[in-house]
């Protein structure tokens, strides 16, 4: 059973410093596991997921100037003003921020369109069907 408090005590463990990926996903910890996550100078994957945020806690991890990579925040429980203070705050840290989602097109064009979220983002992929190139489909050639 983690604890916030156990949490924040992982700050100041001697890997804290070169922490890459942190999972918090289902443990509620709310609002309160940012000021937390500020604290790894590494962090560049973490997942939220089902964490607990509000628009608030979106918005100051939004001020975090970090590099991610990747960052899950679904499950939780922040509204799309909250949204656009997080991409507004980690775009006004210099980042390129893409969207990665396993949703169809159509579904993606009418969240990014209908909430005024597209230009956030540097890229969008969906999960619309892919091509694969005819140099894949075809048989090698020896000698």
């Amino acid at each position: 059973h983690y604890t916030i408090e156990g949490v924040r005590a992982l700050a100041n463990a001697p890997f804290a410093a070169t922490l890459e990926d942190l999972s918090m996903s289902k443990r509620w910890f709310g609002d309160a596991i940012v000021e937390v996550i500020a604290q790894f100078p590494a962090l560049v994957e973490l997942d939220l997921s089902s964490a607990g945020l509000t628009d608030a806690g979106l918005a100051s991890l939004g001020a975090i100037d970090r590099r991610w990579r990747s960052i899950e925040l679904g499950g939780n429980g922040f509204t799309a003003a909250g949204l656009r203070a997080f991409l507004t705050a980690a775009g006004e840290s210099g980042a390129a921020l893409g969207l990665g989602t396993g949703s169809r097109d159509d579904n993606v064009s009418f969240i990014l369109d209908g909430l005024s979220l597209r230009g956030s983002f540097a890229a969008v992929v969906d999960g619309g069907p892919a091509s694969v190139p005819d140099s894949y489909l075809r048989p090698g050639r020896n000698g």
